[in-house]
């Protein structure tokens, strides 16, 4: 397996990785930036960028190419998606994928994390069960759909929803909606947008593969929903299979999600972002 030397590699195109990523190749590092092949979620999923140390009101679309650009001039290499297998630490660290190894001073752990999924959808991903509202809210234009999952990110993604379908039931887990007033203002006041509150799925119909409706419990109680796609949007969680049992060490760091910092606080994910990449580049 051909290796390949560089003096840093980080995981995860996040706004934790990519901020971390530019920091090291500003500062001289030769740098690779893998975008981590067990998320689901991307930094172009968010709708929104409320807050960070570059401003504020751009979509995550806007936001993602303007940091990736920020990377690519300050020198950094760009990997893309790779499956990663392992991460193997010795005297150097080694990335390891199925098509090639990376040998590095050390690594930032920093993924945009990875949709648990929904039980009992597995038949359906593809054929009206989708994990990202992002890439396939337009193939449901002018249709009736569901988004299912817990706040923040259930209201992100009933909003990019919202665009293209003509009814959208935003079923949140948590107990209280207006938990989140300030993410879903902009959808209360829609007339074509349902809101169900502490909503758990129970089970999903077909027909000819399709998804056709889904059974909830919620705080009015049992019901079945005819929708034609559902979103599912539930907290994160960071996939460390790769990772030496040790975790973090003096040359792997974690930053963002994996750090603890909390989703949908993205100047604090970019602020770690930068404190990962500097605590890196001092231990090395």
């Amino acid at each position: 397996m051909k290796t390949e030397r560089v003096d840093y590699a980080v995981i995860g195109e996040s706004l934790a990785g990519v901020t971390a990523a530019t920091t090291i190749a500003r500062s001289g590092g030769r740098v690779v930036l893998f975008n981590y092949d067990r998320d689901t979620e991307t930094i172009a999923d968010i709708p929104l960028i409320r807050t960070s140390s570059l401003g504020s009101g751009m979509s995550g679309l806007a936001f993602e190419k303007d940091l990736m650009k920020a990377f690519r001039d300050a020198g950094g290499q760009q990997c893309g998606t790779c499956h990663l297998t392992a991460v193997r630490s010795a005297d150097r660290v080694v990335v390891e994928s199925d098509n090639g190894w990376w040998s590095c001073l050390g690594v930032v752990f920093a993924p945009n994390g990875t949709e648990p999924g929904l039980d009992g959808s597995a038949a359906l991903h593809g054929f009206g069960v989708s994990y990202s509202a992002s890439s396939d809210a337009p193939f449901f234009r002018g249709r009736r759909v569901a988004v299912y999952g817990d706040s923040p990110r259930v209201y992100e993604h009933a909003e990019i929803a919202a665009r293209y379908a003509a009814e959208v039931v935003v079923l949140v887990k948590d107990a209280a909606i207006e938990s989140d007033a300030a993410i879903s203002s902009g959808l209360i006041h829609r007339p074509s947008v349902e809101f169900e509150a502490g909503a758990i799925i129970r089970s999903l119909h077909a027909e000819d593969r399709s998804l056709k409706s889904i059974v909830i419990d919620s705080l009015n109680g049992p019901r079945t929903i005819e929708v034609d796609a559902l979103f599912v949007a539930q907290h994160l969680v960071v996939d460390k299979s790769i990772l030496p049992a040790a975790g973090p060490s003096r040359n792997l760091v974690f930053a963002g999600l994996a750090a603890g910092v909390e989703y949908g606080k993205h100047a604090a994910l970019m602020e770690d972002g930068g404190r990962a990449a500097r605590t890196l580049l001092a231990n090395n």
